[in-house]
């Protein structure tokens, strides 16, 4: 039972920490898009550039609907990616 107990806890951490972060990119996510919103509202960005973001933004969403439980590198790669969409000139 020791055994058992010990494998289900490696298993709920692991799960807790993959929910962590999916959590995080989920509200990361959301923060963009209403960034998105503000730049379309002030018309402060070159209107290709903010194609770009908005297009980066779609495509994350869908993404993030079809793998809840990817990795929690992957969510580092798809953030990382995102900042430097918004980063960019």
């Amino acid at each position: 039972m020791v055994k058992d107990g010990e494998k289900y806890r490696l298993q709920d951490q692991e799960y807790k920490k993959r929910m962590d972060a999916y959590n995080a990119f989920e509200v990361f996510l959301y923060h963009m898009k209403n960034r998105i919103k503000e730049y379309t509202i002030k018309k402060s960005v070159q209107p290709k550039r903010l194609k770009k973001m908005e297009n980066a933004i779609s495509d994350t969403t869908k993404w993030l609907e079809k793998n809840q439980v990817a990795p929690v590198e992957e969510f580092r790669r798809r953030k990382v990616f995102l900042e430097s969409v918004f980063a960019s000139p």
